[in-house]
């Protein structure tokens, strides 16, 4: 347990194996592991079984290369804090500002070779006393990058290396060239030069063997590493696996030992297990998953592997102490991905982890320190374990470009940043569980020169050199593949019980056409196979995808014919492309692609050239008719000598005045022969608007051209305090002499006032019909300028209402010297609130029967300042006896405006006349009557 979780200093592949403890005392109170790893690509469950079993013994297990030992002191006289900071070298991601020269063949004392990268500060100067070639100078880049290309920028064109390669170093001491450049011509700019292939390492050398003057040393000022790209989205590309695509958008490829049926195991084995099965693919880095987000746990734990059974993936608790003994952490802290990941998301259910072996549950007994690897729990929730129990395990896989490259120098590589998280240098986007982790970064011990099968691992690192599909032997196929093709219930291992023709051959699946191209000296066309097309083969129909037989493709080039060599005919490239099974025979097509000759300036030499073949005749020069040859001012620029003092006019410090020993006392690039020449121009006349002041200031844009001169000043009258109107403002130039050297341009500068004045009408007014409506009865606007006013006058819009009343738009108007003008508008509302005049007609008595209207009884008048009025009457009755009543009748005067007043009358109807009374006449009636 104490070995979980920790890589070899030496940057061994593989994890690490459980050590067994020796006697402390002998080892003077400090533990060891010890970590057996074969090289390249050996999977170390074989070194395990190797270890293990008698049956297997370790020497017919590792039969390659000799082990690899390293030891790890992990207690006692440790220095825990380095421990925990992840202090091996290639653990740490590159930060360019850490890449710095410490060695070199020779150095100038005013240039140390320190200083190479700092602008302005220093270079390398190969030409010590006694120099000879070839020259070099090395770096530490501080960590391991994975470089495709090298930038170089030389002093000057006549220091500027001619033929030189970039050497890469594990140690400083031993060197692998991983890239051989010449540079035809003097060249004085930065250039990248990209390597054929990615290359990785901690020590970098340029090597120079030769420069564009033969007895002057090379000075450089800058070289730098590119590093190689990196797009985690190519995993979609380059899934061998399962690939699921999460709620967020994101993807991932992973392996589940119990999706596969395979046995369950411990979690370093599980580690290196997924790491084996990363090995067979060029392009990817495998190992235990990491949970990133939410929407990966509950994908690959709560949908894929729901039902699936615990799964180590991971995560683990570095050990920086003894089993048993209180580390100073909690059971949360210093947990962190194996492999380097950060611990940016959890998903511990209440409780967990608890650090609880044995049912001891930190109460300090011997288990404490134990639990310090995580699984799920059956579903997308984790459990923290002991790291040798055996549980199932699920594997994700990465881009190789990806594995240790930090985007935004956060210290978290790329593919461990939370999508969206690679340009922002804020750990984890701000998450507060981030806590940095320990990167383990990785490199294969073995280092060969040959390929045969072309799989990345090289012939003296693998026991299956000519299987692209397997590194290793197996018991049953060795370096075969296990297939049953004829369905024979017989193993064929594509290499035997093949039926009575034998090994078959492969058939092509699809073949790259013929192609011509256009060839010229400064933009070769691409040749790639990228570019021009891949050649596939595949058994019976299958796919490349479906086959597993093993099918390797290759193919070499061979230069037919170099080109330029004034028939016209150009370059021929022909590919060859081979395909077979695993030692079977091959199938053969060859590719032809054309270079054709280009002569772009007509100048009757061809452009073209092909990489490999001789140049001859080709014009170096391809826009340029008169040149062929770059000569010493480059293309496109004559090799003229105005002075005729030997000296070129590109290179000659002072081409208009013969001095061929170029004296320059002051060193600033300019001939001490040379007069000062110099000329300036202003800008064109301008227009510009007078500040709050009325004046405006004006500084002058102008340009200086000057040949020769070693310092040159200027100065610009007038332009200050500028009034309304037109003003020359000049600006003159002085060189070395002031009585010699000397020029001035000027501009006619006219300043005009654009700003309108401001004003400010009265607040809005309402006033009884009566009042008046003038100005000096409202109000009158106020107005200002920064240039003076010249008028303010007003203008009305009547709107009439009712009656007299009516509503006043009053604008105002204000206008300043320079004829700008502004307006603001006062409402007045003429009004009317006052009630009419009424008189109504005295009470009355009439008789009943007399006429009662006011015909008779009499009627109102009335009358309104502010329009007419309308006069209605209403009556109100109380009846008496008879038909006699009280007439209260009503009279109201209403307004145009709606104002309104009434008044009573009181007609009283009486009746004082007595009624009429008709007697019978006497008359005399009988007594019987």
């Amino acid at each position: 347990p104490h070995c979980d979780g920790y890589r070899s200093l030496e940057r061994i592949r593989r994890a690490p194996l459980p050590c067994v403890l020796t006697d402390r005392e002998s080892l003077r109170g400090e533990y060891y592991c010890v970590h057996l790893v074969p090289h390249r690509h050996r999977p170390a469950r074989d070194t395990m079984a190797g270890m293990s079993s008698s049956s297997r013994p370790l020497a017919s297990t590792v039969t390659t290369a000799a082990l690899v030992v390293a030891l790890i002191v992990i207690a006692g006289s440790i220095d825990t804090a380095r421990a925990q900071a992840g202090f091996e070298v290639c653990n740490r991601f590159f930060n360019p500002a850490n890449f710095e020269a410490i060695d070199a063949s020779g150095s100038h004392p005013t240039g140390p070779f320190t200083d190479i990268n700092t602008a302005g500060a220093g270079w390398w100067d190969a030409g010590g006393a006694g120099w000879t070639w070839p020259v070099w100078i090395s770096f530490d880049a501080d960590a391991c990058p994975t470089i495709n290309a090298v930038i170089i920028d030389p002093f000057g064109a006549g220091e500027a290396p001619r033929d030189f390669q970039i050497q890469v170093s594990d140690d400083n001491a031993a060197w692998t060239t991983v890239g051989t450049f010449n540079v035809g011509q003097p060249w004085n700019d930065e250039r990248t030069f990209a390597l054929p292939a990615n290359a990785r390492g901690q020590f970098w050398r340029l090597f120079i063997t030769s420069g564009h003057n033969a007895a002057r040393a090379p000075t450089i000022t800058s070289f730098r590493l590119q590093q190689a790209d990196c797009n985690r989205d190519d995993i979609e590309h380059n899934c061998p696996y399962t690939l699921l695509t999460h709620s967020d958008g994101t993807f991932g490829c992973y392996y589940s030992t119990a999706v596969e049926g395979e046995a369950t195991r411990t979690q370093p084995n599980g580690h290196a297990m997924c790491q084996d099965l990363a090995d067979g693919h060029a392009a990817i880095t495998g190992g235990l998953a990491t949970m990133q987000s939410e929407a990966e746990n509950s994908n690959v734990f709560g949908t894929w592997l729901s039902g699936q059974g615990a799964h180590w993936f991971g995560l683990i608790q570095p050990v920086f102490g003894d089993v048993g003994v209180d580390n100073g952490f909690t059971p949360k802290q210093r947990w962190t991905n194996f492999g380097g990941c950060p611990h940016v998301y959890e998903s511990w259910p209440v409780g967990e982890p608890n650090d609880c072996g044995g049912g001891c549950c930190n109460t300090g007994c011997a288990e404490r320190n134990y639990e310090n690897c995580a699984h799920n729990r059956g579903d997308h929730t984790w459990n923290d374990l002991p790291c040798g129990s055996s549980l199932h395990v699920v594997c994700e896989f990465v881009m190789n470009e990806c594995h240790a490259r930090d985007t935004d120098g956060d210290r978290l590589g790329d593919e461990c940043e939370i999508p969206g998280c690679e340009n922002n240098n804020n750990l984890g986007c701000g998450n507060p569980n981030v806590d940095g982790g320990i990167l383990f970064i990785t490199d294969p011990a073995c280092e060969g020169t040959v390929d045969t099968d072309g799989d990345g691992a090289d012939d003296e690192c693998e026991e299956c050199p000519f299987n692209r599909d397997r590194n290793f032997a197996d018991d049953v196929c060795g370096c075969g593949n296990s297939v049953d093709l004829d369905n024979d219930m017989n193993v064929d291992c594509c290499s035997a019980d093949w039926g009575a023709g034998g090994v078959q051959a492969p058939s092509w699946t699809s073949v790259p056409a013929d192609v011509t191209l256009d060839g010229a000296i400064n933009a070769n066309p691409d040749t790639s196979t990228a570019a021009l097309g891949v050649a596939t083969a595949a058994f019976n129909g299958e796919t490349p995808e479906e086959d597993t037989c093993g099918i390797t493709v290759t193919h070499t080039d061979s230069v037919r014919s170099a080109g330029c060599s004034g028939t016209g005919t150009g370059s021929v490239i022909e590919r060859t492309w081979r395909a077979s099974f695993f030692q079977g025979p091959q199938i053969v097509h060859v590719q032809t692609i054309t270079i054709r000759d280009v002569d772009a300036d007509g100048d009757g030499y061809c452009d073209c050239v092909v990489a490999g073949a001789g140049t001859g005749n080709c014009d170096q020069c391809v826009n340029d008719a008169g040149k062929v040859q770059p000569g010493v001012c480059g293309c496109g620029v004559a090799d003229s000598d105005f002075d005729g003092d030997g000296v070129a006019d590109c290179v000659d410090n002072c081409p208009e005045d013969f001095n061929p020993g170029q004296q320059d006392a002051n060193g600033d690039g300019i001939g001490d022969v040379c007069a000062c020449e110099l000329s300036i121009s202003c800008q064109a006349d301008a227009t510009v608007s007078a500040d709050g002041t009325c004046q405006a200031d004006v500084t002058l844009d102008f340009a200086v051209t000057q040949e020769f001169c070693d310092s040159v000043t200027t100065a610009q009258s007038g332009g200050v305090d500028l009034g309304l109107g037109n003003h020359v403002v000049t600006v003159s130039a002085t060189g070395d002499d002031p009585n010699e050297d000397f020029a001035q341009c000027g501009a006619t500068i006219s300043v005009v006032d654009t700003t309108p004045p401001t004003i400010q009408a009265p607040p809005a007014i309402a006033v009884e019909c009566t009042a008046p409506t003038d100005v000096s009865a409202t109000g009158d606007a106020t107005s200002a300028d920064n240039c003076g006013i010249a008028s303010l006058v007003h203008a009305d819009v009547v709107t009439p209402s009712c009656g007299n009343t009516l509503n006043i738009a009053r604008t105002f108007t204000t206008t300043d010297n320079s004829g700008n003008s502004a307006s603001a508008t006062q409402i007045i509302s003429v009004i009317d609130t006052q009630p009419p005049g009424l008189t109504v007609p005295a009470h009355v008595t009439i008789e009943c029967g007399d006429d009662e209207s006011s015909a008779n009884t009499g009627v109102a008048t009335g009358g309104d300042t502010c329009g007419g009025v309308t006069i209605a009457e209403s009556d109100s009755i109380q009846h008496l006896c008879g038909n006699t009543k009280v007439i209260t009748r009503t009279w109201t005067a209403t307004d145009a405006c709606g104002n309104a007043v009434s008044a009573d009358q009181i007609i009283t109807v009486v009746d004082t006349t007595p009624p009429a009374l008709h007697v019978p006449a006497d008359i005399t009636i009988e007594c019987t009557d």
